[in-house]
């Protein structure tokens, strides 16, 4: 492929790391069909006399690369891109503007301990993974729902899950497992045992894919400037159980660009993880034992230009190869009356599992839903609690107004905050700190007076508290 043209060797390369790092699950593409068919071509033509030499040139550069690749094991993913990089090469562009090149979803300075349920604990497990599959731990509000749910008989659970846990570390075991990201226990196993409707196989699967796929990443998924900057993600606090929320704000969203929209899930995702792993205990939680989130998805404002049907697929699949299960329940928020018809008339098509988990609110019951799910001290005051105004992300003047307070939080403290970004709301305070002393400090200076005419210029009460981000 050298000889052929260096067009044709680089899509050469780039389909060898997909296939080595993928292990053959990657969806097939243009390049690749292109690459698969000159390959044909070069071995037809290697079989005469003229050209023997390209087959063993080919041989030549397949090995050589899989060696240095294998060799090295530096690949992961950064920016607007689902290609698979070396950090020699981001390192070279110039492309990765992190303050750490590394995500650690596991929490810093400690391992991440691992949940296992003992031959005691089994039965409440079982029952408790049970009520998990069949979708009866949660808040519901808003269209009616599957009032039963089919499931397994009692006991199957326990013999799948025996069997994972004796196959899973031997064949498809994490090396990072606890170290960069969760460990590979009864939580990470019922997940997918769950998405594969108690296949072992499937599961195993699953397990194997979410190792080849972190082999890659070297823990978590760096957040990508541009995605901060849309505000399209907004994870402000957890529900009553304990569950991060996560709110989509879909207005915002824009089609066009599903690289960036795939690192942007990617990262808000592993976020969660690293937000659930640090709250995380020896024992199982009471309401959130699989440590689960809930997705909010707003409509408020949003129209055609905001739909996005590759998007969508991208978060189906994303959901279920790579962060299995994750979801515990969907709220679409300012649902119109249309789309609630259209919802009724296709649910008997849909699997009873997705009816029950999704719930549909009408823009009249917004308040009243939040009310449900969120409590009042932790929602703003247009929903009728009183935590601080959730805004949008051309008024914020933080990270914490851009992309919600739990969101920001786990970003600072994994390090991985990108140049470029909001400064916090500590670094914001901080910032504006000695200007409000001077401008309050008695002296009867002309330049005084002036500066304690500006400190009375205040937004939101604050003292240039949001003109600090300017500095």
């Amino acid at each position: 492929l050298k000889c052929v043209g260096p067009s044709l060797a680089s899509v050469a390369e780039d389909t060898l790391v997909l296939m080595i790092f993928n292990r053959g699950t990657m969806l097939p593409t243009p390049g690749h069909a292109v690459v698969a068919l000159i390959s044909v071509l070069v071995t037809l033509l290697s079989s005469h006399l003229w050209l023997p030499f390209l087959s063993y040139l080919c041989v030549f550069v397949v090995v050589g690369v899989a060696a240095f690749l294998i060799k090295t094991k530096a690949v992961f993913v950064c920016g607007a891109s689902d290609d698979v990089r070396t950090w020699e090469d981001e390192r070279r562009r110039g492309e990765c503007t992190h303050r750490s090149n590394l995500f650690s979803i596991a929490p810093q300075g400690r391992v991440a301990q691992g949940l296992n349920a003992s031959e005691e604990q089994m039965d409440w497990f079982e029952d408790l993974v049970t009520q998990i599959c069949e979708v009866k731990r949660g808040i519901f509000i808003g269209e009616e729902v599957p009032s039963t749910l089919p499931s397994w008989k009692r006991g199957d659970f326990r013999k799948k899950l025996a069997k994972l846990r004796e196959r899973a570390p031997v064949e498809a075991g994490w090396p990072d497992g606890g170290r960069l990201h969760e460990p590979l226990d009864d939580i990470a196993l019922s997940s997918r045992l769950i998405a594969a409707e108690l296949n072992v196989e499937n599961a195993l699967n699953l397990v194997r894919n979410y190792q080849v796929f972190r082999s890659t990443t070297r823990g978590g998924v760096l957040p990508d400037p541009q995605w901060l900057k849309k505000g399209i993600a907004f994870m402000p606090c957890e529900d009553r159980l304990g569950r991060p929320c996560l709110f989509i704000r879909a207005k915002y969203h824009r089609s066009g660009n599903i690289a960036l929209f795939r690192v942007g899930l990617r990262s808000t995702i592993d976020a969660v993880k690293a937000h659930l792993l640090a709250r995380r205990t020896d024992r199982f939680s009471e309401d959130n034992p699989l440590e689960q989130y809930v997705m909010l998805f707003d409509f408020d404002g949003a129209g055609w230009s905001n739909l996005d049907w590759e998007a969508f697929h991208c978060t189906i699949q994303e959901g279920s190869q790579r962060y299995p299960n994750m979801v515990a329940q969907n709220y679409l928020l300012n649902v119109s009356a249309s789309v609630r018809w259209i919802w009724r008339t296709a649910c008997p098509l849909m699997h009873p599992r997705t009816r029950r988990k999704c719930c549909l609110v009408a823009p009249r019951d917004v308040r009243a839903c939040l009310q449900k799910v969120i409590p009042l001290e932790r929602l703003p005051p247009q929903y009728g609690g009183t935590s601080a105004p959730w805004t949008g992300p051309d008024e914020a003047r933080t990270l914490e107004d851009q992309i919600g307070e739990l969101l920001a939080n786990v970003y600072v403290r994994a390090g991985v905050v990108p140049d470029g970004a909001l400064p916090t709301r500590a670094q914001a305070e901080a910032s504006s700190a000695p200007l409000s002393r001077h401008a309050s400090s008695p002296s009867g200076s002309e330049d005084s007076g002036d500066l304690r005419d500006q400190g009375k210029l205040s937004l939101w009460g604050r003292p240039c508290g949001p003109l600090a981000c300017c500095f």
